[in-house]
């Protein structure tokens, strides 16, 4: 018959088998699962960036060739991006 093992809650509110070590290796575990979680957010904080930056790379190209979905209706996402960009444009100088 097999024991079950102690279950830890991670902070991502996964609940994960924890098995039986020392306290040294608990201490290692515990980092190498922080050190994957650290590189998780990295790794989702990057795709974030990297959407928003085309995101701002389409407003602007739709903005330099007059490309209109509406023509004469600007989108909540061109009010907003262009608010944002006079706001920086402002306060740099």
């Amino acid at each position: 018959m097999k024991t079950a093992l102690p279950i830890e809650r991670s902070i991502s509110g996964i609940f994960q088998p924890l098995p039986n070590f020392s306290t040294r290796q608990k201490l290692v575990y515990q980092l190498h699962q922080s050190t994957k979680q650290l590189l998780d957010f990295a790794k989702f904080s990057y795709l974030a960036i990297v959407m928003i930056l085309l995101l701002c790379t389409v407003i602007e190209l739709k903005h330099i060739f007059n490309v209109d979905i509406f023509p004469g209706i600007d989108t909540p996402f061109d009010n907003a991006y262009y608010a944002g960009k006079e706001q920086i444009g402002n306060n740099t100088l």
